[in-house]
Parts: structure tokens; C-alpha cells; sequence
């Protein structure tokens, strides 16, 4: 996409594809509360070209006043978020902590 050259078929399409972030984000914001909204992954890569419109789009969709203004960010680790988030969800699964070290397993019930 050329976006100095403002390809209005591709800006078009990221419109598109914030309105339907926009949707979801707000329905899921309503059902779970959210305090704060990460976007991470070649999602977020695509920068303001699709956070713009996401965020106009949120005016439109998040019409409860708790869904409101509920910040939405690009992750910090870009690429790797979905990387390190599966990592770090199966060294918990694994019972080892953030240091590598095995952790005394909790009994359950």
C-alpha cells in the first residue's frame, strides 16, 4: 500500500478492517471489562494507517460509558508478542517460573 500516495482502495480496506476491530473490541470490552486494549503481531505493524480508523470507529461502537475511551495500543514487542505470550503460557503450564526454576506445584481440590 502506498499510503503517502493514498490509495483509496487500501485505505478503504483498513477502514473496513477497523470497523470490524472496532466491533469486536467493543463487544469484548462489554462482556469482560477491559482496562486497556493490546494489539499485537503484523496487526499492529500496519501502525496509524490502521489505528486511525480503529479509533474512530470505537466512537461509533463502544456506546456503554465503561466502554469508552479504553485505551487501544500496539504491543511493545511487535512481532514477537505472540511468540513470547505462547512461550511464557507454557513454561507457566510447565510449572516453571519467569527464572526457569521449577516451582513447588500447588495442590489442587
Amino acid at each position: 500500500m502506498r499510503r503517502a500516495g493514498g490509495d483509496e482502495r487500501a485505505l478503504a480496506a483498513y477502514d473496513r478492517a477497523g470497523q470490524a476491530l472496532a466491533a469486536g473490541i467493543a463487544a469484548t470490552i462489554a462482556l469482560v471489562e477491559l482496562d486497556v486494549v493490546v494489539i499485537g503481531g503484523g496487526v499492529a505493524q500496519a501502525g496509524e494507517t490502521l489505528f486511525g480508523p480503529l479509533r474512530r470507529r470505537m466512537e461509533e461502537y463502544a456506546v456503554l460509558d465503561f466502554t469508552r475511551n479504553v485505551p487501544i495500543v500496539a504491543a511493545g514487542l511487535a512481532l514477537d508478542a505472540g511468540l513470547i505470550g505462547a512461550a511464557a503460557a507454557g513454561a507457566a503450564e510447565a510449572g516453571l517460573s519467569r527464572a526457569g526454576r521449577a516451582r513447588v506445584p500447588v495442590s489442587r481440590p
